[in-house]
């Protein structure tokens, strides 16, 4: 990680080429923002103090967690179940949002496209607002299939 973020130049390991030096380890990164890297931090004497992954994708327990709290697309009136849809981060992974439980939402695959129409969407106190291009407010609250 410090490597990547340029605060040292230790070499790094990528799989299917192995050591590599740290510019090497960096252009890969920055050609590769689409990927799912796995890094482990250690203590001064090679203890591991945490194993993580940056991943675009939940895990299956993060997944079915957002699907027991929201078992149907959280747009007004859509009611199709939360495991056919798409896994939608509130606050987006390029403004740094992270593939959290407290950060995803059910969206079916149309609804989730309305935010990248003019639509705006919210989630806060259990309350989901959705915004139209119009300036129209819905707000849905703990809908069941």
């Amino acid at each position: 990680m410090t490597t990547l973020a340029g605060l040292d130049d230790h070499a790094s390991e990528i799989p299917g080429m192995g050591p590599v030096i740290a510019d090497i380890a960096r252009q890969v990164a920055a050609t590769q923002p689409k990927a799912e890297w796995r890094y482990v931090v250690s203590d001064n004497h090679g203890q591991v103090i945490h194993i993580g992954t940056t991943r675009k994708r939940p895990t299956t327990t993060i997944s079915r967690e957002v699907q027991t709290h929201q078992p149907v697309c959280t747009f007004p009136g859509c009611r199709v179940p939360a495991q056919d849809c798409d896994h939608d981060h509130l606050t987006p992974r390029s403004q740094g949002g992270q593939t959290t439980t407290t950060n995803l939402g059910p969206k079916c695959r149309h609804d989730h496209q309305l935010k990248h129409h003019g639509w705006t969407h919210q989630h806060t106190n259990q309350q989901d607002i959705w915004t139209s291009p119009q300036g129209h407010t819905y707000i849905t609250q703990g809908q069941s299939p």
